[in-house]
């Protein structure tokens, strides 16, 4: 074990350096107000509280001393020489290489007062090496004893490769609508914090575009505790632990470094996205960790999943059941709705597109579509098809004589993507120049290296019914070509929705019923 690691180490350390170490641990760990003693002018004390320094002692005057070979007459020889300075002490702290018994140790505190009048305060190597052991101490104990932490990662390495993963978890996370440079506020932040303090975990779960992603982001940035941010989208391709503890960058677990690092200064744990990942065995790898550290000392977990399907109840069930306090991410209220439309430049929207905009994916869009033509009547939009096509014809239009390739290429990406359990798709490390407008409009966004998805995952089924209508393709059809009944689903009731707004007397009798797919 490291501890016994550490015992040794110390027993074996030389005179001066065992000093040096067991002088740094206690001012570190229990008086923060000591100052080293010069080493060449000897007064005794090894450190010492000062008056400037008195306050962050208890207000109490402390002498340290450190000695390796425990003995009472070394004590006494150090208590003799500090009262000859006539320095002000009453607290003499006596830390040794040794384990005397407790009852040589109760005799020695009434020695020292009895001839000094001070009282004594002993800490033994067992002490000392249970200190030396705490998770914070780890770079002190690797420069002294050069014993390394638990799995080789250092405290400090663990919360910077923490932060690591959480910046390229949250890159591509918008809380932003195009032409607003302000965020919205959302109720839900202080609900989740609420329960957090209450020492609650959380699983946050609402519609697709709800703005759950935006919510965890807000939740990542406004806290000085260290984060793990883990997107389960970007996660489909790992299939164990090692393979989740190489993409964070440790040596160790991931499970150990964040109880290490809860030990030290709390951790906060997100996973967002976790519907992405049903099926796939990195699903059941972020389950499993945020069960074995839910009842964790200093560990706070959120997770954000999307909670409609049956499939996704079923597994987000074993999170309930387990004390996950669920939290619903709400669509935006009318007031907030017609706030921003207005900075948009929608001075009077209308019941239609107050309702569209109560979807946060879909005010998104349309502050695209009005950045790209300002012109656009937004009140001449009904519901989320016609805003999808709007912004199809946005796309088209801005781009010119490349638009259609565009989409063409879009429709095509939309269709890998949904072949695939987590929705991504590979594309070349030259992108063809459709695939770089795309990335540029944000409707694609790079996963890892080569590893691309769709950023709003709606406008990704939107695209493959938008093409099944077109091309004016059977339901069984469908279902062969993507082979998933859950996402053959959802592009369904888009193609129905299709139907009825643009062919509404030929509705095909294979969609009359999509959500029995």
């Amino acid at each position: 074990m490291r501890i016994d690691h550490i015992r040794s180490a110390l027993k074996e350390l030389p005179g001066s350096k065992f000093e040096s170490f067991v002088r740094i641990l206690l001012r570190r760990k229990l008086y923060p107000g000591l100052n080293t003693t010069s080493p060449s002018y000897d007064l005794g004390e090894d450190a010492r509280t000062e008056t400037t320094t008195l306050q962050l002692n208890d207000g109490r005057y402390y002498t340290v001393f450190v000695s390796k070979t425990a003995t009472i007459t070394k004590l006494k020889g150090d208590c003799r020489r500090s009262k000859e300075t006539n320095r002000k002490i009453e607290i003499v702290v006596f830390a040794i290489g040794g384990n005397p018994r407790e009852d040589t140790i109760e005799n020695w505190k009434k020695e020292i007062r009895k001839d000094f009048g001070w009282e004594l305060v002993v800490h033994p190597l067992e002490y000392i090496v249970e200190i030396a052991s705490e998770p914070k101490f780890e770079s002190l104990v690797d420069d002294f004893l050069h014993v390394p932490p638990i799995g080789g990662d250092f405290l400090q390495d663990i919360e910077k490769q923490f932060e690591k993963a959480t910046n390229r978890a949250i890159r591509n996370i918008s809380i932003t609508i195009p032409g607003i440079d302000v965020s919205i506020e959302r109720e839900e932040i202080k609900r989740i914090e609420d329960q957090i303090r209450l020492g609650r975990s959380v699983l946050l779960t609402g519609e697709a575009g709800s703005g759950k992603s935006g919510i965890a982001y807000q939740l990542t940035t406004n806290t000085n505790k260290p984060v793990l941010f883990l997107d389960a989208r970007s996660l489909g391709h790992i299939k164990n632990d090692t393979e989740l503890r190489n993409h964070i960058g440790l040596s160790g677990s991931i499970e150990d470094g964040i109880l290490r690092l809860a030990s030290a200064k709390r951790c906060r744990v997100i996973i967002d996205q976790l519907d992405n990942s049903i099926g796939l065995p990195v699903s059941d790898l972020l389950i499993n960790l945020a069960l074995d550290i839910i009842h964790q000392e200093g560990v706070e977990i959120i997770i954000v999943s999307r909670k409609r399907e049956a499939h996704e109840i079923r597994f987000l069930n074993k999170l309930t059941n387990s004390g996950f306090e669920e939290l619903n991410s709400n669509p935006l209220n009318f007031e907030t709705v017609k706030n921003v439309l207005r900075e948009l430049g929608v001075n009077s929207p209308n019941v239609n597109i107050m309702d569209i905009g109560k979807n946060l994916l879909n005010l998104e869009v349309i502050g695209r579509i009005i950045q790209s033509n300002s012109n656009f009547n937004m009140n001449d939009l009904s519901d989320e098809i016609e805003l999808w096509e709007a912004y199809v014809n946005a796309i088209q239009e801005r781009e010119g004589d490349s638009g259609e390739q565009i989409i063409s290429e879009a429709i095509f990406l939309a269709k890998q993507g949904l072949l695939q359990e987590n929705r991504s798709f590979n594309l070349d490390h030259a992108r063809s120049f459709e695939q770089q407008r795309l990335e540029s409009w944000k409707i694609i966004i790079r996963d890892h290296r080569r590893v691309f998805r769709f950023y709003h995952e709606k406008f990704q089924d939107f695209l493959y019914a938008f093409d099944a209508f077109n091309r004016g393709i059977n339901k069984q059809e469908i279902i062969e070509e993507l082979g998933d009944l859950h996402r053959t689903r959802s592009v369904l009731i888009i193609v129905q929705e299709m139907y009825h707004r643009h062919n509404p007397t030929q509705v095909p009798e294979y969609l009359r019923d999509a959500w029995n797919v």
